[in-house]
């Protein structure tokens, strides 16, 4: 085959060596490097290398279109198109800046604490926790009131209902009451913002089924702050002082112990910023 091969090669006026190295001048670099610019069809490497640049991706717009597109290209698509939470695999979430979200979907709580102008037998008494209850304060006659401080911080979105949310012990036995009976407690918020002169307030009831309660049993109450209301809108950075009562009538139940108060309002992001 060597000497058709060296015979072939004299007769169209070239070497051996050139003749049998054909392949290689089509190739990418050769004398006659064959371009497939124009041609149908899908050849074997079906990206064009060219195109990429350093810290690119190719990403596909429609069928059968690659475009280099770059990082900050990815990550728009990315949080155009999510439809279900990033699992980000155990990973740490680093310099990250601001994290905010389109809605409020996390809540900042503030454990409130309590103060009674007249203790002892004309108000609210103070209770130790011990075996069978938290502790707090026993509240028994209409009379009976706590107050509390709080401070709306700039983290609150300024746009929802902020929650006073009371957790209380049944101070009695009433196992031997209605399924319907109730304890009924009152809260009076006062309220105003720095520059300002007039007192803003509202004034709540709630009341909760404790039915046939054994001494001790633990219930819990929210009371829902309007924060648009009619000429009380709650503001930013508003200080609000509340007055919490029990209401004898029409509660069933008249003695409890008070354990805690906390304020909470939503927030578009985790917590307070820099």
């Amino acid at each position: 085959m060597s000497g058709y091969t060296d015979w072939l090669a004299s007769l169209i006026g070239i070497t051996s060596s050139t003749f049998t190295a054909h392949k290689t001048r089509h190739q990418d670099g050769g004398d006659d490097e064959i371009s497939i610019e124009g041609l149908s069809g899908e050849p074997a490497d079906v990206v064009n290398k060219s195109l990429f640049d350093a810290n690119t991706f190719v990403y596909a717009y429609a069928d059968n279109t690659p475009l280099a597109i770059s990082p900050a290209e990815v990550m728009a698509i990315l949080s155009g198109d999510a439809a279900a939470a990033f699992d980000w695999n155990g990973q740490a979430l680093i310099e990250t800046g601001k994290i905010r979200a389109a809605t409020s979907v996390w809540w900042h709580e503030h454990d409130l604490f309590a103060t009674s102008l007249s203790k002892g037998a004309s108000g609210a008494t103070e209770v130790a926790p011990d075996a069978n209850t938290i502790g707090g304060w026993n509240l028994t006659a209409s009379g009976d009131t706590l107050y509390y401080g709080a401070h709306i911080e700039v983290d609150w979105d300024g746009i929802s209902d902020i929650q006073v949310n009371i957790w209380f012990e049944v101070n009695v036995d009433n196992t031997g009451g209605a399924d319907a009976d109730t304890v009924d407690l009152q809260l009076v918020l006062r309220y105003k913002g720095e520059g300002e002169t007039g007192i803003k307030s509202q004034t709540l009831e709630v009341d909760t089924t404790v039915g046939k309660s054994a001494r001790y049993k633990q219930f819990k109450m929210t009371f829902t702050v309007d924060y648009d209301s009619g000429g009380n809108v709650v503001d930013v950075l508003d200080i609000m002082a509340f007055a919490l009562n029990l209401q004898t009538t029409p509660s069933e139940v008249d003695d409890i112990i008070i354990n805690l108060v906390e304020l909470r309002y939503q927030m578009k992001h985790p917590n307070l910023e820099v």
